[in-house]
């Protein structure tokens, strides 16, 4: 569903929603000389997968050119995944992973943006502003064993994995045609992410509810950091005679840190990791077209890292 309503020389506004549904199979495998039906998920699993957005925009002459938006989006429901669980005799001779499995998604993203164009002393200015706010679980239960002839799953594991994030993503542009055969742009990125996460299993016993699950590997305390800064500069020169120069630069600077705390078969397991980028290119082009129904062109880059 989508409307937009529009007034030239003022402005627009735009609103939309979307949605679409995805079905997976419930059937697991089928191995034959277990002479048994193919085991299958009770239901059918199903994704609701859908986003609705906002949109407005000034577009009056004369004046800076103005554009804000949020936008959700969002993932939600089952899906039949094909880590299919063991399923054997009594006496564990013959082993097949045919038990079919599901995971549970909850996702969910919340988007703002502002964007403004504006001309300023015969350069034109562009500033793009982007906002993003993620959270997601997923829990997966996976069965370990199930002895045919029974009717539950001997041994069954259920793992929950949680994130989360905010990012931040600045771009700054401006460009500026000097002459008719000469043209200058250039443009700067900041990008900043800061996000969380952890994880956690459990086994249990479906057939005797008198064991506790055992706990197994778990973290609550998983973060990332990561800063970006990227610059760039271009140069557009002709066509002249039909030759056309064009030239760029760019820099780029990347820090991470991550850190974290888990346990690990019971023990106490710190870890971190970080990183640090510094990345540079250059490219060079050349590019002629006065001979008939032919171009010649040629390009050079180079990259230091």
């Amino acid at each position: 569903l989508k409307l937009a309503l529009e007034q030239p020389n003022l402005g627009f506004v735009r609103v939309g929603f979307e949605q679409f549904q995805k079905w997976t199979d419930p059937m697991g495998g089928w191995y034959e000389p277990f002479d048994t039906p193919p085991l299958q998920l009770t239901g059918d699993p199903v994704l609701r997968v859908g986003r609705a957005w906002i949109e407005a925009g000034l577009t009056v002459p004369d004046l800076p050119e103005l554009k804000v938006g949020y936008e959700f989006r969002y993932r939600d429901g089952t899906m039949a995944t094909t880590q299919w669980g063991s399923v054997g005799t009594a006496n564990g001779e013959v082993v097949k992973a045919i038990y079919p499995a599901t995971k549970a998604i909850d996702e969910t993203v919340h988007a703002v943006k502002f964007d403004v164009r504006t001309p300023v002393l015969g350069v034109t200015l562009e500033d793009n502003f982007r906002g993003e706010f993620y959270d997601s679980t997923v829990r997966r239960a996976r069965v370990d064993y199930f002895t045919l002839g029974n009717s539950v799953p001997d041994v069954v594991t259920r793992t929950t994995d949680n994130g989360s994030h905010f990012r931040a993503v600045n771009t700054l542009r401006l460009e500026k045609s000097v002459r008719d055969w000469l043209f200058f742009s250039g443009g700067y990125l900041y990008s900043d992410l800061d996000g969380n996460a952890g994880f956690s299993l459990e086994t249990f016993l479906p057939g005797d509810p008198s064991q506790s699950p055992f706990a197994g590997d778990f973290s609550n305390e998983i973060i990332l950091n990561q800063r970006s800064h990227v610059l760039n500069a271009n140069t557009l020169v002709g066509p002249w005679h039909g030759l056309t120069l064009s030239a760029g630069a760019q820099a780029e600077w990347m820090r991470q840190r991550g850190f974290g705390q888990a346990t690990i078969s019971g023990f106490s397991s710190p870890f971190s990791t970080d990183l640090d980028r510094l990345a540079t290119d250059q490219t060079l082009a050349v590019r002629f077209t006065r001979l008939p129904a032919t171009v010649l062109f040629g390009e050079a880059r180079f990259q230091q890292e």
